[in-house]
């Protein structure tokens, strides 16, 4: 399979873009879930129990002690309804996008899009997806974050109880820093992903096919993990908090800023890179799984569908 041909998605047909990345995603976040959930608990147990985080294993060791082993899946259905049609949504628009900033002229070896207009096309294919899909993030937080867990009996229940008592407002909460997140994700993975493949095959340093998949997704999931800790640090703060009945709003936090100057005055600037580990730990095999199942389903699937 010729990785140059498939990154462009130029032979793949355009609902076939869709359906891919929904299975492909879907399939990285069932593998990957309990690494995200420790990830959340990190980053949620200063403002759910007054104390500093007990640390990646600590955190994973307290959960199976106290909780169980199902607990490790907490969110499992929002969180594949999630991927299911954010990944769709990311995948399906990214080739459109590309083409519209590159004159509608197909993706060749010859004639490569400029990087910057991935990176655009990236961020804005993110965005949009994620602005969209923002109520099953926030049930999915709400559910694996341990105070609200046993409120929840199920993604319909939650969907249901959140629109009673917080209103639209309340499903969509964390919208800014959860489209912010997925634009600096997006632009990140796809457009990096796109040139280290396009880098190590120029070299010849590996052959192609899986092993370029696996370094090329290694590589754009550390950046990108970087770059967007902070912003999902704030963000599972503001969709994890309670929200105040008389006023609407949450206990702890107004605003994305207002999260952000807080933590900073309480813990540091390094606090917004708290569950970074575990977070690259989770990206890291999420896009090796979902870029190799996507580079198989786009070459296999497409010849017979």
């Amino acid at each position: 399979m010729s990785s140059y041909q498939s990154i462009g998605f130029s032979t793949v047909k355009r609902w076939h873009l869709f359906l891919w990345g929904s299975i492909a995603t879907c399939i990285g976040e069932i593998v990957t879930l309990p690494i995200d959930v420790v990830k959340v608990r990190m980053q949620t147990d200063i403002m759910l129990m007054g104390s500093s985080s007990r640390g990646m294993i600590g955190t994973f060791l307290y959960m199976l002690k106290t909780e169980g082993v199902m607990s490790l899946y907490a969110g499992l259905s929002p969180a594949v309804l999630r991927q299911f049609l954010y990944g769709g949504l990311r995948t399906g628009l990214y080739e459109p996008l590309k083409e519209m900033l590159n004159g509608s002229k197909k993706e060749t070896i010859n004639d490569k899009l400029s990087f910057w207009k991935k990176v655009i096309a990236g961020g804005l294919a993110g965005a949009i997806s994620a602005g969209i899909c923002t109520p099953t993030d926030v049930i999915k937080i709400r559910m694996q974050a341990g105070c609200f867990s046993k409120k929840y009996d199920s993604t319909l229940g939650a969907f249901l109880t959140i629109i009673r008592e917080e209103g639209l407002r309340g499903i969509y909460k964390g919208t800014i820093p959860t489209s912010q997140r997925a634009a600096i994700i997006a632009c990140t993975e796809l457009s990096i992903y796109d040139e280290s493949k396009h880098w190590i095959l120029k070299k010849r340093w590996i052959r192609d096919g899986f092993p370029t998949h696996f370094v090329a997704s290694l590589i754009c999931g550390l950046v990108a993990t970087f770059l967007a800790s902070p912003i999902d640090y704030i963000k599972t703060n503001l969709q994890a908090q309670p929200i105040d009945s008389n006023t609407g709003r949450g206990i702890y936090y107004k605003s994305s800023y207002d999260c952000f100057k807080k933590t900073i005055q309480k813990e540091g600037v390094f606090a917004l890179w708290r569950g970074v580990v575990p977070h690259y730990l989770r990206r890291g095999p999420h896009l090796v799984v979902t870029f190799s199942v996507l580079e198989q389903l786009r070459y296999y699937g497409d010849k017979y569908l």
